[in-house]
């Protein structure tokens, strides 16, 4: 006869906790995907017009736009007549500016306030102003993280 000490556990709660673990699982694998898929897309190169879309977008100045890129106004002209490919670093930080308009729209409703908030100093980021992080990659996830952590309501 089985004693309880050597039944399989089988019970509702650990089938339960077995699927949330598996869609744990399966969340980060997405994400994971589209992170490679951020990396190739990047590495294959995007077309300079993005930039066009990027200043209309945020309403940035092209003075503003050629120093995100480290480039000059003149190269950026050339680079926006031309439909130059941008390098695979300048491809993934457009892409990732891309994504933070996107959350940040979500997130506020209205293009002009997630503007606005991006121009004061965030608590969650050590009280730096958000658009002076984003000329890097790394800013950009910061301010990604600090977006999520407002939708969620877990501002410390």
């Amino acid at each position: 006869m089985e004693t309880s000490k050597n039944k399989p556990v089988s019970s509702k709660k650990n089938v339960q906790l077995l699927i949330l673990a598996k869609s744990k699982t399966k969340k980060h694998y997405q994400l994971f995907l589209d992170k490679i898929k951020l990396s190739h897309t990047a590495k294959e190169g995007i077309d300079s017009e993005k930039l066009n879309q990027l200043i209309f977008t945020y309403k940035f100045d092209k003075t503003f736009v050629a120093y995100l890129y480290k480039i000059s106004v003149k190269t950026l002209d050339r680079y926006l007549k031309n439909h130059q490919q941008l390098s695979p670093l300048n491809s993934e930080l457009t892409l990732k500016l891309f994504a933070l308009h996107e959350k940040g729209n979500q997130l506020f409703l209205d293009n002009a306030a997630f503007l606005n908030w991006l121009q004061k100093p965030a608590y969650g980021i050590g009280n730096n102003i958000p658009i002076d992080l984003i000329s890097t990659s790394s800013g950009v996830d910061l301010i990604i993280e600090e977006l999520q952590r407002i939708e969620y309501g877990s501002l410390a």
